[in-house]
């Protein structure tokens, strides 16, 4: 099988992806993409957050037990710009 790519960039404007298949000549294949447009409050999110957001916004994410956490940070961000992911 291919190997999946899951690239994600979010700015302060907007948050998108693609998804890459790696094929067997080394190349890499587009599958998909997609961006939304973040709204006031999302724009102040943290850089961390941004990213984070940019992958929950487009997929629907399966955390080990372990990380659930993540998906609070997610739900329930900070709306200071710099804040600490703890």
């Amino acid at each position: 099988g291919w190997e999946v790519i899951l690239a994600v960039n979010t700015s302060i404007i907007v948050a998108g992806y693609i998804l890459f298949q790696l094929g067997e000549d080394g190349k890499c294949y587009s599958n998909q993409f997609r961006s939304i447009t973040l709204n006031k409050v999302e724009s102040y999110y943290s850089r961390a957050k941004l990213e984070l957001y940019g992958l929950i916004a487009n997929f629907t994410v399966e955390l080990n037990a372990k990380y659930e956490y993540v998906k609070g940070m997610i739900n329930n961000p900070d709306l200071q710009h710099n804040a600490a992911i703890n």
